[in-house]
């Protein structure tokens, strides 16, 4: 995938033209990420969100899993400011969303298999939270974070928002994003 402008605003309610610049990596998961119309923030009337029946709904249910929607940016040297609303439920710490910053090297492969790391409070070696350090969960109307960050030098990195589940509640709903706005 090719690197993206730094500073962008999505919020999905031009479909594929804004989608173009996501990567939604959910392999054969039965909870994959789906750009649709069951959830949205604010005025518009769409979001990215998971979903195991196609868009219908932000359902999930199935066995553990991992899924990632993603954005491969390259940052100059500075600080930046990431904002998204977010809607999720899920089950106390073991089906949230995370959002953080990964290098681009760093293979996302959605599947039954959790990265080593990736808990409700810690995220892989060399991964940045974007998510106040924690999980985002435990929410049935939609939230705005904002998360301020600096970058060293030069840096390909992946904005990722990645939901994970263990297969054995489903609180309603699963993860949903609106409105992403990143400005140097």
């Amino acid at each position: 995938m090719q690197s993206q402008g730094v500073a962008f605003t999505c919020d999905f309610e031009s479909g594929y033209a804004d989608s173009a610049n996501w990567v939604f990596a959910n392999g054969s998961n039965s909870n994959p990420w789906v750009l649709g119309s069951a959830y949205h923030a604010g005025s518009g009337s769409r979001s990215a969100y998971i979903s195991n029946d196609g868009g219908t709904s932000a359902n999930y249910s199935g066995s553990a899993q991992i899924s990632y929607l993603y954005r491969e940016v390259t940052f100059p040297a500075g600080s930046y400011i990431l904002s998204y609303d977010w809607l999720c439920n899920g089950e106390s710490t073991y089906d949230f969303l995370r959002v953080a910053l990964v290098p681009s090297t760093v293979a996302l492969t959605p599947s039954t298999s959790i990265p080593l790391g990736f808990t409700s409070t810690s995220l892989p070696t060399g991964w940045i939270a974007l998510d106040g350090g924690s999980k985002l969960n435990l929410s049935t109307s939609f939230q705005n974070h904002t998360e301020e960050f600096d970058v060293a030098t030069t840096t390909t990195y992946r904005i990722v928002f990645a939901w994970k589940n263990d297969g054995s509640v489903y609180n309603q709903p699963a993860a949903c994003v609106d409105n992403i706005t990143l400005t140097a």
